[in-house]
């Protein structure tokens, strides 16, 4: 049986950048729904989609920090997909 995929969700707190992981179910539908503080990377329809915070689509800037952790999870997952990692 193939591995189910997490959800990523990139944030800042305190001034560090911050990853947790929220499972979901097979079949279960995922919101694409940008989070007012957090962006989020998951696996839709065999793609990873990235989707930016509110916070960063309105202020339209990114910190380093946080860039880097964005395209680290969505690289994972990519691995991930390809049997990989």
């Amino acid at each position: 049986m193939k591995e189910v995929l997490d959800e990523s969700r990139v944030y800042m707190e305190n001034g560090v950048v911050k990853v947790r992981h929220i499972m979901h179910k097979p079949g279960e539908v995922i919101d694409m729904t940008p989070h007012p503080t957090e962006s989020r990377i998951f696996v839709k329809d065999g793609d990873v989609v990235e989707v930016l915070s509110q916070k960063i689509e309105d202020e339209d800037a990114i910190s380093v920090e946080e860039s880097q952790a964005i395209i680290s999870e969505a690289l994972r997952k990519g691995y991930q997909l390809e049997g990989k990692l």
